[in-house]
């Protein structure tokens, strides 16, 4: 008869339940977790030093459609840009006139368009839009080409914390420039 005898295996030769990090994981989890922190927690503090950016993005968009609409124009009608400290937009003055600026408010109502086509700094931002000349007003002929104060390309900065800049080249195109 053979009888079946349990085979015992000496302690090291056991295999052991693996319980914590290895040296390699405990790392590259320390490395993710000090990048994550450089990069998203300085996001929660704050506004500061975005603003620029999301006011740079809305005027560009501004920009782009008053040059569209300037493109498919009557004629007659207005649709120059003043530019001052915390304004950007359609003055409210219409049909346009050589040199003018905004009188008080400002919009495209007498040209039956309400909306994307003016933006104004909010109070309690410290952001300013700026050129080299100051205050100024420019169009758009018919091929978007810009006129008046930035015929053959001008900057428009945007200042804060950080100043940043658009740019509108002497062709019309309208970019944010880094």
């Amino acid at each position: 008869m053979v009888v079946a005898v349990p085979m015992v295996f000496p302690k090291q030769a056991r295999l052991k339940k693996q319980s914590g990090l290895t040296l390699l994981e405990l790392i590259v989890t320390i490395i993710i977790i000090g990048v994550l922190s450089a990069t998203i927690l300085p996001r929660f503090s704050g506004s500061e030093g975005y603003e620029e950016y999301a006011y740079r993005a809305q005027a560009i968009a501004t920009l782009r459609n008053i040059q569209l609409r300037t493109m498919q124009q009557r004629i007659g009608d207005c649709y120059e840009v003043a530019i001052d400290a915390t304004r950007l937009g359609i003055p409210d003055q219409n049909p346009c006139s050589a040199s003018r600026g905004f009188s008080g408010g400002f919009g495209d109502d007498n040209v039956n368009f309400s909306i994307a086509t003016q933006m104004r700094i909010e109070s309690g931002h410290d952001v300013t839009f700026s050129n080299v000349g100051g205050n100024f007003v420019m169009s758009f002929d018919r091929l978007g080409r810009p006129l008046g104060s930035c015929n053959g390309g001008c900057n428009i900065e945007i200042s804060g914390l950080e100043t940043i800049t658009i740019r509108i080249e002497s062709e019309g195109y309208i970019y944010a420039s880094d």
